[in-house]
């Protein structure tokens, strides 16, 4: 089945690169609330951007790498690509779930203490995405 791109990846794959570019539009408007001090609206756009991330994960990324498990029992370029990718996705997510749950049932305060921890996020949120790019890159174009 052809995506929207024009490429060799299906529909879902196509749709999953344009909401991830999608939320990080939505990280740079929470980075510029947070400079503005609109914690709330900060918070609540970084909810939006855990939630549609991680529904992405179960929905799309989780199934895909399921049925393509036999990949990886060879070593290859795709295959580093995507383990790594794996690896910090699933962090990036873990820490996104952490700090939202934490905004969500603690305070403010809660959030300045985590500041710290969330540039580190983001770095992890960012070398994901690169490599879903490259990964895309790699098996689709």
């Amino acid at each position: 089945m052809a995506g929207l791109l024009g490429t060799r990846a299906s529909f879902a794959s196509d749709v999953t690169l344009i909401l991830e570019i999608v939320i990080l539009i939505f990280l740079a408007a929470g980075y510029v609330l947070m400079r503005r001090k609109a914690l709330k609206g900060h918070g609540a756009l970084m909810a939006g951007a855990v939630a549609l991330h991680t529904l992405l994960i179960l929905l799309v990324m989780v199934p895909s790498a399921a049925i393509n498990a036999g990949a990886f029992a060879s070593i290859s370029l795709g295959v580093v690509i995507t383990v790594i990718h794996i690896v910090t996705g699933t962090l990036a997510d873990a820490f996104g779930i952490l700090f939202v749950a934490k905004w969500r049932f603690g305070s403010v305060n809660v959030c300045y203490r985590r500041v710290k921890y969330m540039r580190p996020a983001l770095w992890l949120w960012l070398s994901s995405l690169v490599l879903g790019l490259a990964f895309y890159a790699y098996y689709y174009v």
